[in-house]
Order: structure tokens, then sequence, then C-alpha cells
């Protein structure tokens, strides 16, 4: 079955792409921060997007399963987490609603943990 996630990077209004996740669940917020928290490349999204793909898969580089790179939201998945590299900002999506939104360094700063546990499925 899964717990899928992506993020969705969005580079201006006419260009984004998805980064997908099939068992990484809430871990994605940590993936986000870690990358974040180095404070590079925020103004390129090209690089800040592999910077966040890389550490999604960390440990699992040669794996076939688990992760991947689209041009779409897949229809089957939850937990969405909104880069908007234009605009340095982090949305929280959990099942279409948004539960959180707010500046880059804000959400460096953030404290989900809590959150996190309390939306495992």
């Amino acid at each position: 079955m899964g717990d899928r996630v992506q993020a969705h990077i969005i580079r201006d209004k006419y260009h984004d792409i998805w980064l997908y996740g099939h068992w990484m669940g809430n871990g994605i917020i940590g993936a986000v921060r870690q990358t974040l928290a180095k404070h590079k490349r925020w103004d390129t999204p090209c690089y800040l997007t592999r910077m966040i793909f890389c550490e999604m898969v960390k440990g699992e580089e040669e794996s076939e399963y688990g992760f991947g790179i689209c041009n779409a939201q897949h229809g089957d998945v939850h937990r969405v987490i909104e880069v908007d590299c234009a605009k340095e900002t982090v949305s929280i999506i959990y099942s279409g609603k948004m539960i959180w939104s707010g500046p880059f360094e804000n959400f460096i700063k953030s404290d989900f943990d809590d959150w996190m546990r309390d939306s495992d499925d």
C-alpha cells in the first residue's frame, strides 16, 4: 500500500516538478527541512530540487522502487509539501487541506514532531 508523499517544487507559475516517495510518509518534512537548513541554492530551483531529492533518497540511491520524479501530482498521495522557490515559502498539505504555510526560515525553525506523530496513518 505505501505511505505516499510528494514534494511539489515550484520554480515560478509556469514551471514545477513533483518528487515522489512511496514509503516516505512524514519523513518528507525532515528531508525538506534538512535541505533548506543548509541555506544554499534557495534562489536556484534546479539545484534546490536536486538537493531535496538527494536528501529524500539518501541510502536508497540504487533502489529501483520507492522514489520518483514526476510532472504531476499522483492521485493517491495524501501528504504534499509544497516548496515555492520564487516566494521562498513552504506549505504542508494533508488530505487536500493546507495545515501549515510560511517562509523558509519559519519552516526550518518550526517543530513538527508532534504533528508528524499524530498524523501518521
